[in-house]
């Protein structure tokens, strides 16, 4: 069988970096072939005794025919990935590197296109396999993403536990957003507040109390029935967002609790972005 992965996304979130990653991991990669060509390539593909595993990067405006078109076939085992990025951060890419949109030929403004493209990918998200928000990643990250979310175990669900603080930008790739607010926050005790939630000293004071034993509990009890949904339906990948207010302590330790809590039944993996800045 062959293993087609077909990449789309807004312009300027990275899709580039993103092929060179899985060409990295031994795939063969093809960027933007017509959609004319795609049935050609198709059978092309079927006939390749050497490339097994193909990265097809398409545009945003044919990619979802031809991950439909894929599927119909039995030959091929199909993912569909899409990265988006904030408005604001793609209008400061544009304007850093001095590069045009590929929209903006047509007599679209920059604006307007990144508008257009990112309606576009909120029309075809219910097809995807994978989309990622590559606002806060580096390259490091979205590699570190890939391996553990892409090329690892297939057969579990993969659970992301993915710790921000609300004084920032949310992100746009989470299934599901938790509060942590409500316990008890390490920043207002002098000897803490330096510290992150991967210490174990802060882990202790925001969970190891009557309240936190609570919200645990409903918490679990809550997530044990939306990820077993979620394992039994198409989805193999859910990103789960656990929010305080600077992103460095009580969510922190809520997602290292998770990640340990779900590991034996689940491939769990917890991403923490203010500490990783």
């Amino acid at each position: 069988m062959k293993n087609i992965i077909i990449i789309s996304g807004v312009s300027g979130a990275g899709k580039t970096s993103l092929l060179s990653i899985f060409e990295e991991c031994g795939y063969y990669i093809c960027d933007n072939i017509p959609f004319s060509l795609i049935k050609d390539f198709y059978n092309a593909v079927k006939k390749d005794v050497k490339n097994d595993k193909i990265a097809l990067a398409l545009n945003l405006s044919v990619a979802r025919e031809a991950y439909l078109l894929a599927k119909q076939d039995s030959d091929f085992n199909v993912s569909f990935i899409a990265l988006d990025c904030d408005k604001d951060i793609l209008l400061s890419r544009y304007r850093l590197t001095r590069r045009s949109h590929p929209l903006q030929v047509d007599g679209y403004t920059l604006e307007d296109a990144i508008d257009f493209e990112k309606q576009t990918i909120s029309n075809i998200k219910i097809n995807l396999t994978c989309y990622i928000d590559t606002s806060e990643m580096s390259i490091s990250s979205l590699r570190k993403f890939v391996y553990n979310n892409l090329l690892s175990d297939h057969n579990k669900l993969h659970v992301n536990f993915v710790s921000f603080g609300y004084k920032k930008r949310v992100p746009q790739d989470l299934d599901l957003i938790l509060d942590a607010r409500l316990l008890n926050n390490p920043f207002w005790v002098d000897e803490l507040k330096d510290l992150n939630g991967l210490n174990k000293k802060v882990s202790d004071y925001v969970l190891n109390n009557q309240k936190a034993e609570i919200f645990l509990k409903k918490l679990t009890t809550f997530l044990d029935y939306y990820l077993g949904e979620i394992d039994i339906s198409n989805k193999k990948i859910v990103n789960i967002g656990v929010a305080c207010s600077g992103g460095q302590h009580r969510s922190v330790a809520v997602c290292e609790y998770l990640k340990k809590y779900y590991c034996q039944k689940y491939v769990t993996l917890t991403f923490h972005r203010e500490l990783e800045k």
